[in-house]
């Protein structure tokens, strides 16, 4: 198992944030497109990957936090079919940050094609899923922001 995480700051009062992530992920209806910018992990091109992936989520209380008591999101992502990315775990939260939040998403996942795909993950799959991750929360942060 791998982990890798993401944040960024949003101009959301923070109070009102994880309702707004909610939103956000419920007007996905389920399913979500994940991508990867190759520039985003070294790659001198301006290409990127992409996939739909299923998604579910619930919202929670963030145990993390123990100063505290607010909503977290536990969320997980089953990509379709076979391609480069793996089915993702992870937990969305949001700390206070001046007047306004900081964005986290911490998660984990299993490189697919047992050791072929550990060895793929150690030399670059790693960046792929911590830029993944950064993209994923960027664009939960674009919906968020315009609050």
């Amino acid at each position: 198992m791998t982990t890798t995480f993401a944040s960024s700051e949003v101009r959301c009062p923070f109070p009102v944030v994880m309702e707004r992530v909610a939103h956000y992920l419920e007007d996905q209806s389920g399913k979500i497109a994940l991508v990867l910018s190759l520039r985003s992990i070294g790659f001198p091109s301006l290409l990127q990957l992409r996939g739909d992936a299923t998604m579910r989520f619930v919202v929670t209380r963030d145990a993390t936090d123990r100063a505290r008591r607010h909503d977290a999101i536990a969320i997980s992502l089953r990509p379709f079919g076979i391609g480069v990315f793996p089915v993702f775990t992870g937990l969305i939260t949001a700390r206070p940050l001046n007047d306004h939040a900081m964005l986290r998403i911490d998660g984990q996942y299993y490189p697919p094609f047992r050791w072929l795909g550990a060895l793929f993950d150690a030399i670059i799959g790693r960046r792929m899923a911590s830029a993944t991750a950064q993209f994923f929360i960027d664009d939960i942060r674009q919906y968020v922001q315009p609050y």
